[in-house]
């Protein structure tokens, strides 16, 4: 039982660690960018999701776009040169507290892929870096129990998605 714990916890360890975000913004361009726009799109009218619900997806984009653009202009307010940072989301999957809990375990995520351009001219500073953002896991029918309304969900995904886009940007 001790060895399966062991190793149980040794591939759950090298499964985050391989979800953990990497910068790919050169690191000598990054410190001269400064995110003055982010705008946000929902790629795939396919949006994926755990229950019913009215989100719309000009209400994802607009939650995106607004934690992601404080989050991204807030990493690097002096930056001489102004970029938009374009997400374009992918896929989204939002929990359902009833199939969360049934299942015992449930998380909210989406994936996404994001373009710097700069923005006097338009011209792209980056090629597309992936993105991806999810809900602290959850574990258990308790865990699935704190799972919120689509809103706060898309909230709590988008400020782990926009954490995840200033790292891939200016790095930790």
């Amino acid at each position: 039982m001790f060895h399966k714990a062991i190793i149980t916890g040794a591939l759950v360890t090298a499964a985050l660690a391989g979800c953990s975000q990497k910068q790919s913004v050169d690191a000598a361009l990054a410190p001269t960018l400064r995110v003055e726009v982010t705008d946000v799109v929902v790629a795939t009218k396919r949006v994926q999701d755990g229950h019913k619900h009215d989100l719309e997806t000009d209400q994802i984009e607009s939650i995106v776009s607004t934690v992601a653009g404080q989050r991204l202009l807030a990493a690097n307010p002096t930056g001489p040169r102004p970029v938009t940072a374009r997400i374009e989301i992918t896929q989204i999957y939002i929990a359902n507290p009833v199939l969360g809990a049934l299942l015992g375990s449930s998380s909210s995520n989406m994936n996404a892929v994001m373009v710097l351009t700069d923005a006097a001219t338009g011209s792209p500073v980056t090629g597309p870096i992936p993105l991806y953002g999810t809900t602290p896991p959850r574990p258990t029918i308790i865990g699935a129990a704190t799972i919120r309304s689509p809103e706060k969900e898309v909230e709590i995904v988008a400020r782990n998605l926009a954490e995840n886009a200033k790292i891939a940007i200016f790095g930790e």
